[in-house]
């Protein structure tokens, strides 16, 4: 069954089509302020149909389609591969486990944030500076959760509150939570580590 439009359809002029193009080419022109200047600034059959129309003319003139913005790809092997890449890029990505039997992990920390794990959450840390190692698979971003470690930098105090701020550890991005997902990557932690 077809949608029945309630107005009737008005082809737009092809000297609105021309202005509006004009309009959406001047760098630093928005979609939205382009339609609503023009919308004022001209009245009836003069200004463009609707919002949509605006964006439409800019996609096809600028070509910046919608779905190739860096806001993410649509598809896991892209992502996979965008990271393997970061590796070697990237102080923070430290490695990418892929396997043939599991999903893939990727381990991101930087060695500071090992250092003060080892100088906070060990047993050799002193009794005045021991911390906790918080460890919670909290967010789940697109495929991908993030198993993210936290703990209270004992050298840095609040001043409001004199405690001690939470600071974000290593972090895994894996795409299950399986007990298998993280031996890896707590095995890696402890090549890092200082023993005691």
């Amino acid at each position: 069954m077809q949608k029945k439009c309630k107005r009737e359809y008005v082809r737009t002029h092809p000297s609105v089509l021309e202005t509006v193009k004009s309009e959406c080419q001047k760098v630093g022109s928005k979609r939205r302020q382009v339609y609503e200047r023009l919308t004022l600034d001209i009245d009836g059959d003069g200004a463009p149909r609707d919002l949509s129309q605006v964006q439409r003319i800019a996609t096809t003139t600028n070509g910046d389609r919608p779905d190739s913005r860096p806001v993410g790809s649509r598809n896991l092997a892209d992502d996979i591969q965008t990271i393997i890449t970061a590796v070697h890029k990237h102080d923070f990505v430290r490695e990418v486990h892929i396997s043939s039997d599991d999903s893939p992990r990727i381990l991101l920390y930087t060695d500071e944030q090992i250092n003060d794990i080892a100088r906070f959450c060990t047993m050799t840390a002193g009794n005045n500076v021991k911390s906790v190692l918080g460890i919670d698979r909290t967010f789940n971003l697109s495929p991908f959760y993030a198993t993210a470690t936290v703990f209270k930098h004992r050298a840095v105090v609040r001043c409001t509150t004199q405690d001690a701020p939470l600071f974000i550890g290593p972090m895994l991005l894996h795409c299950n939570g399986k007990f298998r997902t993280y031996q890896p990557s707590s095995a890696t932690y402890t090549d890092y580590w200082p023993t005691g």
